[in-house]
């Protein structure tokens, strides 16, 4: 069987630029022929190769996304001819790099990566070939990881029975956060009256003197 390089060529070129298709094959032959008499060709003497070149392509994360730290993200990436990967990070560009995996098998086409507690703005992602190190891909521009916001109050958190007039501390975790306001309801939730206005968050503990509010 046959498929058509060019439907009509100057013959006296003699010389034809042919772009290989993606077609591997170890039975490749070419044939030429006089458009206006199909009697008149030729074909290579014998069989060549097209092959297919080793290739790696990152495909996630490729440039614009914004991961949080701690979640679980896929890596993923499309590849020729290559039996293992390697998977590194750079927080800076490209600067420097950082091993994630260093040998996965490149056929899966993904890496499940706990994204690590280094927020920036300008990770890479780049995959290797374990056994060829000329031949990698880096995502094309930079994503960012993030630091999550939260709060998470952990005293008072129910049941306990404090003091009218004494100092109590409240206390919490938080990420991602500058300042917070404490409030405090007496009526289940459904008013508050501020403590503080506005206090440091990575102190994680303020000292409250219990009003006369039982």
């Amino acid at each position: 069987s046959w498929n058509t390089i060019a439907g009509s060529v100057l013959a006296s070129l003699g010389t034809y630029s042919w772009n290989l298709p993606n077609t591997p094959s170890t039975t490749c032959r070419v044939r030429i022929t006089d458009i206006n008499n199909g009697l008149i060709n030729d074909e290579s003497d014998s069989n060549f190769t097209i092959f297919l070149p080793p290739s790696i392509t990152v495909t996630a994360p490729n440039g614009g996304e914004s991961w949080n730290v701690g979640s679980s993200k896929n890596i993923t990436w499309n590849s020729a001819v290559v039996n293992y990967v390697k998977l590194e990070y750079s927080v800076n560009g490209g600067g420097a790099w950082t091993n994630i995996a260093p040998a996965v098998l490149a056929s899966s086409g993904s890496y499940s990566w706990t994204i690590p507690n280094n927020p920036s703005a300008n990770f890479l992602i780049k995959i290797t070939d374990t056994s060829n190190a000329a031949l990698f891909d880096v995502s094309n521009s930079v994503f960012s990881i993030n630091t999550p916001t939260n709060i998470t109050l952990t005293n008072p958190n129910g049941g306990e029975i404090w003091t009218a007039g004494l100092a109590q501390n409240i206390t919490w975790n938080s990420s991602g956060i500058n300042d917070i306001k404490i409030e405090y309801s007496t009526n289940g939730g459904t008013s508050w009256t501020t403590i503080i206005s506005s206090t440091a968050a990575a102190a994680g503990i303020y000292s409250w003197t219990v009003p006369n509010a039982p």
